[in-house]
């Protein structure tokens, strides 16, 4: 279950946060103590940290001086997070790498990227998710029983109806 991705400069500034699973709120401020424990600390080789119930997992993208984090479960693991920073990272930057490149954050328009977010996160999602195996169709047979003849039965003398006599 992820709850929170969030994009942010190296001086802090906050370009883009979601916030997910309404039904839990999440305590605290992970994503502030990530900055103030881990990044600013310069333990930035790490690539995960946790935090209570929760972890959390970051890449930078050093020539834009970004950082991609995203805040999800520790029960439940949400497993295709790497691949979700990747995939978020390498399409965020295609689309607004150039103007932040520039450093003229007033020029951006982030409104359109949340319903890509979500499009994203719900591909890295189902592709992450073991498929069943696909259902063979089982094949139909007919079953063919031998014919058996059913015995005649014998009846008794006089239970035959005979011919009347004509009048």
């Amino acid at each position: 279950m992820i709850y929170q991705f969030c994009i942010f400069d190296r001086g802090g500034m906050v370009l883009w946060m979601g916030k997910f699973e309404q039904l839990t709120k999440v305590s605290g401020s992970p994503m502030d103590l990530l900055v103030r424990s881990v990044l600013l600390e310069d333990r930035a080789a790490a690539t995960n940290f946790a935090c209570r119930d929760y972890l959390m997992e970051w890449k930078f993208a050093n020539e834009y001086g970004l950082v991609f984090a995203v805040l999800y479960s520790r029960i439940y693991k949400a497993h295709y997070a790497g691949q979700l920073l990747e995939t978020v990272k390498t399409d965020f930057l295609s689309q607004y790498g150039e103007t932040i490149k520039g450093g003229d954050y007033d020029k951006l328009d982030l409104s359109p990227f949340s319903s890509t977010f979500r499009i994203i996160w719900k591909r890295v999602e189902a592709a992450s998710n073991p498929k069943p195996p696909e259902a063979k169709p089982v094949e139909q047979r007919r079953v063919v029983r031998p014919i058996t003849e059913t015995p005649v039965l014998a009846k008794p003398i006089g239970s035959t109806p005979q011919a009347q006599p004509a009048i």
